[in-house]
């Protein structure tokens, strides 16, 4: 395996094909016009473009065509920009839109010119201690934004750390990130990459991603500690991977350990080998449980060092950033509500999360009410209604299946409850499910 991609976001085995980029829409023709291509990746191409409108730059993302008929990935490429735009925080690229025109998506979002951390770390072997620790900070604070509400990212890497001018770095690439669910997440994950692949990218996962395991929060810490050792050292962990496998680095990774940084480095402090050593613990129980423990050491070790002001003033703590939480629960429904159901196993682990956040089960009703109401859907109340009679047919059956006469029964509770035929059958069809 070639480092150039080993460093890529893949699913392995991944589709090798050369794409001729496509054009936009001509109704979005006439609002932005495209300056240049960005960059291209295994399934899409992002544009700079200027909104004519505003006079704005923005980035402006679109799958190649033969993707955008396949609804598996236009559901990961619109989960970006709704997982996106739940996540208002400065270390997280802000998505401004998501325009849908026939069998076409793009994503509109913010533009940042000042590179990538791999374009840095391509000029520069290693960085500064406090430029990489800075970088480093604003990365776990993006990431503590998108744990807050759930969300794992899953291809932290220096590729997806964007700077704007002034170098604030900023998370991007949502786009196989998930909000973890206990009975679906496994089924989906096979059902976009295919039983036998992994997903991310090989050179910045973590030993149980390798594994094709569950993660975690957790796993995104890994990432983040090989980014950090890589900025400080100069050197990935897994350095010797030529020619390997995947099954070969998944044997590697358990083997290899990080060396102290301080042998490479006698301007960086001791101390900050506790903070790489836990973030690349091989079993996640023994990595920081948060982002946030994270930085809590990274800033003690910062205290006795000068300018710790200057670096600490990029991290946002909880007093400023809202984790309250009802308000992790709005993030979470409006993410699930995206699109317009919830289904069994995603409320059986919604139920189970705002119990976690101390958040009983009819309050739980009651801010989902309220972020239907906001979504203009249709109240949890009546689609629980239309729930309850259906599952009394399956147990009258004694099989989940209905009747001719009970379907009749059904469209007129449909109409008196003013549920949509689109909505009925969908109902129908995950109730019959699962």
């Amino acid at each position: 395996m070639k480092e150039k991609e080993a460093q890529k976001t893949i699913i392995i085995p991944s589709h090798k094909r050369d794409y001729i980029s496509s054009i936009l829409p001509a109704a979005l023709k006439k609002r932005f016009r495209i300056r240049r291509v960005l960059g291209r990746g295994a399934f899409g191409i992002v544009y700079l473009a200027e909104d004519r409108k505003i006079g704005r730059l923005v980035a402006i993302k679109q799958l190649f065509g033969d993707h955008q008929k396949d609804p598996e990935f236009r559901k990961h490429f619109l989960r970006e920009a709704k997982i996106a735009g739940q996540l208002a925080h400065p270390n997280i690229v802000i998505v401004y839109n998501v325009e849908e025109f026939n069998h076409e998506a793009l994503i509109i979002m913010e533009y940042l010119g000042g590179g990538s951390l791999h374009d840095m770390l391509q000029k520069e072997n290693c960085l500064d201690f406090r430029l990489a620790t800075r970088i480093m900070l604003g990365i776990l604070s993006g990431l503590s934004a998108a744990h807050n509400i759930m969300v794992v990212h899953r291809d932290i890497k220096p590729q997806n750390i964007v700077f704007s001018i002034g170098t604030t770095p900023k998370i991007t690439d949502f786009g196989i990130a998930r909000l973890p669910m206990d009975l679906s997440e496994k089924e989906e994950d096979e059902t976009f990459s295919g039983r036998d692949s992994v997903i991310g990218t090989p050179l910045y996962m973590s030993p149980e991603q390798l594994m094709m395991e569950d993660t975690d929060a957790r796993s995104d810490l890994y990432s983040a500690g090989l980014i950090y050792y890589r900025m400080l050292t100069g050197k990935l962990l897994l350095s010797d991977f030529s020619n390997l496998k995947i099954e070969d680095l998944r044997d590697k990774i358990m083997n290899v350990l990080p060396c102290s940084v301080h042998k490479y480095r006698k301007d960086i402090p001791r101390e900050i080998d506790k903070v790489i050593f836990t973030l690349l613990e091989k079993k996640p129980d023994n990595r920081y449980p948060d982002a946030e423990s994270a930085v809590k050491d990274l800033l003690t070790i910062l205290s006795s060092q000068a300018h710790a002001e200057e670096l600490s003033e990029l991290i946002l703590p909880s007093s400023q950033v809202s984790f309250a939480p009802a308000v992790i629960l709005e993030d979470i429904l409006h993410i699930l509500l995206a699109d317009k159901v919830i289904t069994p196993p995603e409320r059986a682990e919604l139920l189970k999360r705002a119990e976690r956040i101390g958040i009983s089960e009819n309050t739980a009703y009651e801010i989902e009410e309220k972020v239907r109401k906001k979504l203009k859907l249709t109240p949890f109340g009546t689609i629980k209604s239309f729930e309850e009679m259906l599952e009394s047919f399956f147990f009258m059956n004694d099989a989940k299946i209905i009747t001719e006469n009970q379907k009749k029964i059904l469209r007129k509770k449909q109409h008196e409850l003013g549920i949509s035929d689109d909505e009925s059958n969908f109902i129908i069809s995950y109730m019959s499910f699962y």
